[in-house]
């Protein structure tokens, strides 16, 4: 199919070693991987539902809060990150991946970074993750968070213009080795 020639084209070109298929309403509903496409496209193997990761390995451990609405990208992030080595926390709405964070960083030394990275979903319910991001930065400013959106990039960092710290924003399909590569550096 031409979908599956052009990925596997794009995949050629840029190198990058999975993808992430989205459904009809933009949502994430699986990763692919170079040899997934590969094959596919040569009539091989039928595709399924398989998350593979780069082959980079990580500097060291990191331990991760990941915050999403949605059951399956949570699910995706967490086993990529935890297939690396990473510990994972995740949440299924603002409100609780701020508890979650307030209790790591109540638990950790209060002046200890309670994660190594935060990566939170723009919209979601009981609180977004912009209100959650700036809780965040309340107990620690120089936490890493990360911001994965359908939006606008700059309708986003509107949200951040007035604060000091940091937030990556990142568009919803980023590469799967994309967002390893931005959380591990």
């Amino acid at each position: 199919s031409d979908s599956l020639d052009y990925a596997c084209k794009i995949m050629l070109e840029k190198n990058i070693d999975s993808v992430v298929v989205m459904d009809s309403s933009s949502k994430p509903c699986g990763l692919l991987s170079k040899t997934d496409v590969m094959s596919a496209l040569y009539g091989r193997m039928q595709i399924m539902k398989r998350i593979t990761t780069c082959e980079i390995t990580p500097k060291r451990n990191m331990k991760i809060l990941i915050a999403d609405d949605n059951e399956f990208t949570r699910k995706v992030y967490q086993d990529a990150f935890s297939k690396r080595g990473h510990q994972i926390i995740t949440a299924e709405d603002g409100e609780s991946c701020f508890t979650k964070y307030k209790f790591e960083f109540v638990k950790n030394e209060k002046n200890k970074m309670p994660f190594d990275a935060v990566i939170l979903d723009w919209n979601m319910p009981k609180a977004t993750g912009g209100e959650v991001a700036k809780g965040i930065f309340g107990f620690m400013p120089e936490q890493k968070v990360f911001v994965v959106t359908s939006l606008e990039k700059k309708e986003i960092e509107k949200e951040f213009d007035h604060l000091q710290t940091p937030v990556e924003i990142l568009q919803k399909g980023i590469p799967m080795e994309e967002l390893i590569a931005k959380v591990e550096r």
